[in-house]
């Protein structure tokens, strides 16, 4: 029985394990540049869910009432001001993507859903036969 912690934490050697490969085959097949796309949008995506899943679970360890506490308007500044850092990175790597001569902006792009291809591949592939009480 799995929850969904563990699911997102079991993602990251997946998505390093999908990354390797994809990066490989789209070197092989396709070129260089395609590659190097993939591997940066990937490794950028695997940081930016790092953030996330430490900044939540630094959260998630405090007690009730500093639990309570934190969820005033304050902390939502933070978290909203954490979600848009993140959605700026991405938003950055992208327009570096578009113009660099080395890099394909698809290729950046389809590395950075590589965090959510393989948790949805995780939960609803892997662990199909879990229920969660």
């Amino acid at each position: 029985m799995k929850n969904d912690k563990n699911i997102f934490v079991e993602t990251f050697p997946i998505v390093w394990i999908y990354t390797f490969i994809g990066t490989l085959l789209l070197w092989i097949i396709v070129n260089q540049a395609w590659g190097l796309s993939f591997l940066l949008g990937s490794v950028v995506s695997l940081m930016m869910m790092s953030v996330l899943y430490r900044s939540n679970n630094k959260f998630f360890a405090m007690s009730q009432e500093e639990r309570e506490s934190k969820t005033s308007r304050q902390y939502a500044f933070k978290y909203i001001g954490q979600y848009m850092l993140r959605y700026m990175f991405y938003a950055i790597v992208l327009i570096v993507a578009t113009q660099s001569d080395g890099l394909e902006v698809l290729g950046v792009a389809i590395g950075l859903f590589s965090f959510k291809i393989c948790l949805y591949f995780n939960q609803f592939v892997l662990h199909r036969g879990d229920k969660n009480d």
